[in-house]
């Protein structure tokens, strides 16, 4: 049978120099209904069909709660009929236009309700004839065991999944440690290679400095001599020179040991440093690529869980395709 078929004419009309946006809906073909009054129409004036106004499209309880001749349903009493042909009229297009597609819609609600009807639920005159058990009792106890039968393998998927999610997080927390200490190693070596350049520069201008001051003392020693002082005014000159030089051979021993400081014990520390900065930098990366494998193998368990728990809800289907009663 060809499916249900209306037609829908719908255009603008001028009454008392006012718009108008009417709609006329026929159903001309009935398809899978039983007839073509799909209109429930309230009877508003018995003597004027045009009266007549839209209820709504029918339910499927209606086909057989109201009469599709007009004149008959008057005849019995009746407020109401089913209708093949509908007029309406709006005084916007904007309601117009959503009116239609409701209408559509609806008609097409009430023929899927009408299939579903003839197709399912409907019976015979004489009824169906069901002879129970409906399902061998062999057959529903190997369903309802192959479904218990899915509960094990969620469970052993999802332990698998949390131990690895442990590991994961152990991992985590690790790698914020590793990347913790290695900018706190970066700042101490930074600083350090800075107390070296400085200490270096020091270094480097101090022996400078200590000859300058030599000559310097030596060259007003022999100038005293060539003075017109006298032998006891030199002699007295002469001792703030020897002072002089004492200071000068004090001066060049704290140098060699700043020297000293910064050959030895500075430079064993940007060394110590610098190896700490290495070994970090080696940690996070390794750190980072199990953390990364880690969660890899994170979302490949949880499939395996998601795949698990569909087999369990297939299952159950499978049970209650034969035991609607059946509960888990």
């Amino acid at each position: 049978m060809p499916g249900t078929q209306t037609i829908s004419v719908r255009d603008t009309l001028t009454i008392l120099g006012s718009n108008k946006y009417e709609i006329v809906t026929t159903c001309n073909v009935a398809g899978t209904l039983p007839d073509t009054g799909i209109f429930l129409l309230s009877i508003v004036t018995e003597a004027d069909p045009k009266d007549d106004t839209l209820v709504r499209v029918i339910d499927v309880a209606d086909i057989s709660e109201f009469n599709t001749d007009r004149d008959a349903a008057i005849a019995a009493g009746e407020t109401s009929w089913r209708a093949g042909s509908l007029i309406l009229q709006f005084d916007d297009i904007e309601t117009a236009n959503a009116a239609w597609k409701e209408l559509e819609s609806r008609i097409s609600t009430l023929v899927d309700q009408i299939d579903a009807f003839n197709d399912e639920f409907e019976t015979t005159g004489a009824g169906d004839v069901t002879v129970y058990p409906t399902v061998d009792l062999s057959e529903k106890n190997a369903l309802i065991g192959a479904f218990e039968a899915t509960e094990a393998p969620i469970t052993d998927a999802e332990d698998a999944r949390d131990a690895k999610q442990l590991e994961c997080t152990q991992l985590d927390s690790d790698l914020a440690v590793v990347v913790e200490r290695l900018q706190e190693a970066e700042v101490d070596l930074a600083l350090y290679l800075r107390i070296q350049a400085e200490v270096g520069n020091v270094n480097t201008s101090l022996p400078a400095i200590s000859a300058a001051i030599a000559a310097a003392n030596n060259q007003a020693r022999v100038e005293v001599g060539l003075s017109a002082a006298s032998a006891v005014e030199q002699s007295s000159i002469n001792v703030q020179f020897t002072a002089i030089e004492a200071q000068i051979t004090s001066f060049n021993v704290q140098t060699s040991a700043l020297n000293t400081t910064q050959t030895g014990p500075i430079s064993t520390a940007v060394s110590t440093l610098q190896n700490r900065v290495t070994s970090l930098v080696t940690q996070r990366s390794t750190l980072s690529t199990q953390a990364l494998a880690c969660n890899s193998d994170i979302a490949a368990l949880q499939a395996v869980v998601d795949a698990a728990r569909t087999a369990r809800e297939t299952a159950l289907a499978e049970v209650i395709a034969v035991c609607p009663e059946f509960t888990p």
